[in-house]
C-alpha cells in the first residue's frame, strides 16, 4: 500500500474498515511501517512524527512510570526531527556557497540522524506495543466484542422511532 492509498483512506470518512482495524490503528501502523523502511524526505520526516501519536497510544494501558518514559522518547523524538529539520535547512541554504566536499558531508550527517530518528521510533514502538498485554484496553474490548457494527449515514437510521399507541390511544 503506497502513501497516496494510505493517506486516502485515512482521510476518506466513508471507507469500509472494520471496527477491529480502526481500534488497533492498523493502516496507521502499515503507513509507520512504510516510512521507517524508505528513505524520508522533510515532509516524510513530520508525517512520521506526528503518527506516533496515534489511536495506539490511547489503547496502551500506562503506568505513571510508563508514561513517564513514553513521553521522555517522544521528546528525544522531537528534538531528533528538530535536528533533522535543521540540517534540512542548512544543506540548502548553504548549498550554493560552500563546496561539494562539505555538502556531502553535511547531507552524511542528515542521513545519520535520519537513522537515529527511525532507531528512535523503533524503540518508542516497542516500548509502547509492549504495554498493549493482555491488561490493554484494546485487548480487553476485543475479548468481550462479539459483533461489528455499521453506522452508516442512512436516513432510516436518523428517524426516531414512532411511537406506538395501544388500545384506547393511550401512550404506552
Amino acid at each position: 500500500m503506497d502513501k497516496n492509498e494510505v493517506i486516502h483512506k485515512l482521510r476518506n470518512s466513508d471507507s469500509v474498515e472494520s471496527f477491529t482495524d480502526k481500534l488497533l490503528g492498523k493502516d496507521i501502523a502499515k503507513r509507520i511501517q512504510y516510512l521507517i523502511k524508505k528513505d524520508l524526505n522533510r515532509e516524510d520526516l513530520l508525517e512520521l512524527l506526528y503518527l506516533l501519536t496515534n489511536i495506539e497510544l490511547k489503547l496502551a494501558n500506562l503506568s505513571e512510570y510508563d508514561r513517564y518514559l513514553l513521553g521522555k522518547f517522544f521528546t528525544w523524538i522531537r528534538d531528533l526531527v528538530k535536528l533533522g529539520e535543521f540540517l534540512y535547512d542548512y544543506i540548502e541554504t548553504i548549498e550554493n556557497e560552500t563546496s561539494k566536499e562539505t555538502i556531502e558531508i553535511l547531507k552524511s550527517i542528515k542521513n545519520m540522524v535520519l537513522h537515529d530518528i527511525k532507531f528512535a521510533v523503533d524503540i518508542y514502538l516497542f516500548l509502547l506495543r509492549s504495554t498493549s498485554g493482555v491488561s490493554a484496553f484494546a485487548f480487553d474490548a476485543l475479548s468481550k466484542m462479539r459483533y461489528e457494527y455499521e453506522y452508516g449515514n442512512h436516513p432510516e437510521n436518523l428517524k426516531p422511532p414512532q411511537e406506538k399507541k395501544s388500545l384506547f390511544f393511550f401512550k404506552k
